[in-house]
């Protein structure tokens, strides 16, 4: 009837769990991509069995957990390079500004 390596479903559970019980990072999905990438061409040329269909709910829910926390893993970083390039951007402009007052050694009073 069922012809598959049961653990294959119980693995990529497993991996879900690591996953989000350690840092819970898109570093932490990267270590792992290539397993479940393999483990899911196992699993998606077979039919589950009802042990694996319950697994398979789990599965989903630990699933999208994981994309959760990547989107706002990358949420975060876009915010991060806004800001990253707001102040690169005023950085250049206060270069341009001291470059143009520059007079050696003498003191300027340019409130007169």
């Amino acid at each position: 009837m069922v012809n598959h390596d049961p653990s294959a479903f119980q693995r990529i559970l497993e991996i879900y769990k690591l996953i989000l019980s350690e840092s819970a990072t898109f570093d932490e999905y990267t270590k792992y991509s290539e397993e479940l990438d393999q483990l899911y061409i196992e699993v998606g040329s077979k039919e589950p069995s009802e042990e694996d269909s319950l697994i398979l709910e789990d599965i989903k829910v630990l699933h999208e957990r994981i994309i959760q926390l990547i989107m706002l893993e990358k949420e975060k970083l876009s915010q991060e390079i806004v800001m990253f390039e707001k102040r690169k951007r005023m950085t250049q402009d206060y270069g341009k500004l001291s470059n143009n007052y520059d007079v050696g050694a003498f003191f300027v009073d340019f409130k007169k």
